[in-house]
Parts: C-alpha cells; structure tokens; sequence
C-alpha cells in the first residue's frame, strides 16, 4: 500500500530504467460512482491542435485532463469531433499508459509508448458500434504489452465487466473513462493523488493489432526543454540554522511554451509555476528551510522541474544541492588523528575535535553512563574554525560508567547539538569504587546512628545497649 498523497503526470519522454515489482488487484471494495466529475474538476494536463482537419476529429484530442476521488481516478480526453463516431468504418482506440515506477521510465520509442505498468483503452472490438473497455497489466514487466499481440487474442483478456471496477461514456466530443485505485495496485483509501512516482501518457489510433502505438493524430505535439538550477545559501550550516534555497527554472524552446510547469523539490516539497512559462522566460523562487537534527553531515536534495510537453533533454531538467554541516568526534590522542570510541584504565583522557565552525559562541556539556551532566565548558568568541577540548574523567570521580554522550552546541540554542557518543570503562573512573564504599561506610554509621537514637531512654536520659 501506498502512503502519503500521490502526484499525477503527463511524462512523455524519459530515459530513466527503473523497475518495480508486479502490482496486480482486482478486488473492488467500492459501489460505482453515482455522478461523472464536472469538466471544471479537472485539472488539464495537455491541449493539442487540430491536425489534419475535419478528417479524423473523432480521435483529434484539443485536451485532456484527470481528477480523483478516495475510490476513483478519472480520466478525460476532449476531442474535436465525436470519440467512437467512425467506429463502424475505421476505429478507434483511446489510450492512457499508466506508469508507477518512481521517476519514471515511460519513454517514446519509434512512435511506440514503452514503460508504463497498465494500459487502459477503450475501442468497439466487437463491432458493436458501442465500445468496450480494458484494463491490460504489463505481466512480463518489459512496458511493451506484447505479451497480448497480435490484438486481440483468444481469448481477450482485460475486459472490464463490473462497474465498480471501471466505466467509460461518451457525451458531446468527449470520452471520460474511470478506474478503480486497486485494480491499480492500491486497495485503501486514502487516494492516492499527487504523486511524484505516478505518471500518465496518452496516445489515440486507429484499432490496429499493435497496442503501443502513438502515432502523429493523436500525441502531443510541443518539444521543448526545461532547466532547472538549484542553489542553497549558506552551504555550510549548523544543526537548526536556516538556509535559503533558490530555484531557477528556465524554458531554452523559442518556439513553445511550456504548461503546467512543476517543480518538486523531494525534501520541501511542490511548486507550481501560475500560469505558462513562455519561450525564453526564466522562473526564480526561493525558499526558507530549517536544517533538522539528525546524524547525516551533508543534507543533500534534489529538485526536478517537469510539464506536460514533451521533454527533450533530460539531463538538465534536475539539480541538487548539498547543506555541509560539522563532524564532532572523540579521539585518543591531542593530534586527533586516531578516533576512539571506547575509554578504559589506559584511556582516561577523550580528545573531541569538530570539523570547520563559523565564529561565535559554543558550549560543550560531557553527560556520564546515567545521562547526568558531569562538566559544561563555554567557548567564547571562537573564530572560525574547529572547535577542540579535552576531558579526564578522574576529574570527576562520582561519573558513572557506560555510555557517555559530549554534546556540542551553539550557546543560544543548546536544544540543537551535535552529539558524539564513547563508552567509558569503570576503570577509567579509578576513584569510582572508592566513592561507593565510602558512601557505602557513611550509609552504615548512620544507621548505627539512627538504631541508638531509638534505644534512648528519655526518664533518665541513658541509652540502654543490650
């Protein structure tokens, strides 16, 4: 099961190779819909010209768009002319390629859709003149759905029957098609919409026996290339400083412009561009960003910029950008050059040594094997640079064994420190066993102390010893 909100994509073009295991679920835990989405529901992903006239409008797309419900994706291909008007005389197949590998690896090939794990289509296979609709899983995982062709085979796999699974009508000069999220693989709510690792394709064609097949009527058109820049400042930060990311998106095609133009950033999150981003024109936001504790030193994400045009360029349609934040270790030795993470009899001193700070004010606090704190040490007007210091814990001969923890931090925010942690052997504390005996004595007098204290005998004020 999929958690989280999931992200729809028209991707056209890719060169990625990923794969995902197999998803395949056909039980419907839902009732049909009752009422088809308005058009002002859904979110349009691609607007096509009118190519080769009148002729063929009936599978000419001018838009189209999807929406969702907890239950239902829904699907929606606006054409120029009736879908399924020429049925009778020289068919139609309606088409949307279904990818869920993250980042996808839906590409076109020589006019071929190869890469998505579901194709969904409806076509009168029949002859019926009323259309029939199918959901075909890529059961050899190769995104060719040959494994069906020539189409259609006996018998004919895929038919979609029940209503709760999936459904399609016609109305005007359009087609909307809807499909159950697990016969998708996703069996419970909540929906899964919005997704970087959800992505669609779409193509129309003749009814032919090849089933990849997007031929020029009807695919989109627009071919242009997407840059993306990713700069963050400071690039060298503490743990819970802010740093300002910058994004820098720009359209290179001088011809086309690009719509629905989304950045996603895997760590902040999504943006969308208002509006389309013209040929030529250069998009910059930025974005404030809390560094949060945690052990990774560098914090590294990636942002990716997308539309729903074909992409041309892949490989400048992505940046990264890297936070460095400081080490803090324990050594053996005053060079530092030896890390140690465990202290004994022959180790009773530990070295720390942090990477490069900026200049300010920093405190170190040494909690011992029972998290109590034994030593705080205040580092004033520290110039930039590493930050050193050494404990001995004989110092302290109260400090009890086991894990100790050296927390180093800024002095205003001691919440957001780096910690190192060392074990420390109770040999390396030698006056330890000698602190519990002595308060071990000590418990025992006054004992000894309390017992005569009961035994005085106030009329005469003695004490009775028996």
């Amino acid at each position: 099961m999929r958690k989280g909100s999931f992200k729809i994509w028209v991707l056209l073009l890719t060169i990625l190779t990923l794969s995902v295991p197999f998803r395949f679920v056909y039980s419907q835990p839902w009732n049909p819909p009752t009422t088809w989405p308005a058009v002002s529901d859904y979110t349009i992903l691609d607007r096509d010209t009118n190519e080769n006239g009148a002729e063929d409008d009936w599978r000419d797309i001018e838009w189209i768009g999807y929406t969702s419900d907890e239950s239902y994706l829904y699907l929606k291909m606006h054409c120029y002319g009736e879908p399924g008007s020429k049925w009778s005389t020289n068919g139609s197949r309606y088409k949307w390629f279904i990818d869920l590998t993250p980042g996808s690896d839906l590409y076109w090939s020589g006019g071929n859709v190869i890469g998505a794990e579901y194709l969904l289509f409806v076509e009168d296979t029949d002859g019926d003149g009323t259309g029939e609709m199918y959901l075909l899983p890529d059961t050899d995982e190769d995104g060719r759905f040959d494994e069906y062709e020539p189409w259609p085979p006996t018998p004919i796999p895929g038919l979609i029957t029940e209503a709760p699974m999936g459904g399609f009508q016609i109305t005007d000069n359009q087609i909307e098609m809807y499909i159950s999220w697990t016969s998708l693989g996703f069996p419970e709510p909540p929906t899964p919409v919005y997704s970087e690792d959800f992505f669609l394709s779409w193509a129309t064609d003749p009814a032919n026996p090849n089933l990849l097949s997007g031929p020029n009527t009807d695919r989109v058109d627009e071919v242009l290339d997407l840059m993306i820049v990713k700069t963050v400042d400071p690039s060298t930060a503490f743990d819970c400083d802010n740093v300002t990311y910058t994004y820098t998106v720009t359209n290179l095609d001088k011809t086309y412009s690009a719509s629905n133009v989304v950045v996603t950033d895997n760590v902040i999150g999504k943006f969308d561009y208002p509006g389309e981003l013209g040929p030529g024109e250069t998009w910059t936001f930025t974005q404030n960003y809390t560094i949060p504790l945690g052990p990774e030193r560098e914090r590294v994400n990636e942002a990716i910029v997308s539309s729903t045009a074909l992409e041309t360029n892949f490989d400048n349609n992505k940046d990264t950008a890297t936070v460095t934040l400081p080490t803090w270790e324990s050594y053996e030795d005053t060079d530092h050059t030896n890390v140690r993470n465990y202290f004994d009899e022959n180790w009773q001193t530990v070295y720390m040594m942090s990477s490069e700070l900026e200049a300010g004010v920093y405190g170190v606090t040494y909690y011992d094997g029972a998290g109590i704190p034994v030593y705080t040490y205040t580092i004033h007007g520290l110039s930039a640079g590493p930050l050193s210091h050494e404990y001995y814990f004989p110092d302290n001969p109260s400090a009890a064994p086991g894990m100790w923890e050296a927390h180093l931090y800024k002095l205003d925010n001691p919440a957001c420190a780096i910690i190192d942690t060392f074990e420390v052997n109770a040999g390396a504390i030698p006056e330890f066993p000698m602190v519990i005996a002595t308060i071990g004595v000590t418990l025992l007098c006054a004992s000894v102390y309390i017992y005569m204290r009961k035994r005085y005998i106030p009329a005469t004020g003695k004490g009775v010893i028996r």
